[in-house]
Order: structure tokens, then sequence, then C-alpha cells
């Protein structure tokens, strides 16, 4: 009988330790959050040229790229941009030939 209760306190006490250690990860997590910080020069204002004509259908930014997708003449393309605004590709978008 006393050796089930020291089991059973030894089994407890590493469950709640485990519960503890849960929770201060949650709570370290909510503190210490690496939100990214806006400083002078993180946001400007780029130019980016599109081809005279062309219909901006969508453009979508990540990190470190535009992508720009445009309509001109009927047929669509997508053009990617540099953050700097440097275009770094253009590709054509056709039906898969059958």
């Amino acid at each position: 009988m006393r050796r089930m209760r020291r089991l059973l306190l030894v089994s407890t006490a590493v469950m709640g330790v485990g519960f503890l250690a849960v929770l201060l990860a949650i709570a370290w997590r909510l503190v210490n959050r690496n939100e990214p910080q806006v400083t002078a020069g993180t946001v400007g204002e780029r130019v980016v040229r599109v081809p005279a004509g062309a219909i901006v259908r969508s453009a979508v930014a990540t990190e470190d790229r535009l992508t720009v997708t445009i309509e001109r003449g009927g047929a669509t393309e997508i053009l990617v941009y540099s953050v700097d605004g440097d275009r770094l590709g253009r590709y054509a978008v056709v039906p898969e030939a059958q």
C-alpha cells in the first residue's frame, strides 16, 4: 500500500511538472512575441511599371517579392518584381495543350 502511494505521488508530481512546463511555455510565447517592428526606411513608396494598356487583376506582396497578374490584349501575364520595384521576371499564362 505504501509503495502504491509513493508511485501515485511520483506520477502525479511528474504530471504536475509537465502541466506547469506547458503553461510556462504558453505564457513565455504570449509575453515575448517577435512581431516585426516598423522602422524608418522599411515602409515606403515604390513605382512598379506595368505595360501600357494592361489591366491589373491582382497583386500579392511577400517579404521580398511583388507578384502582379495583368491582362493585356486578351492574354494573362504574371509579372514578378523585387521590393525595390525592379522587374525580375515575366510569365505568360497560356492554356495547356490537349
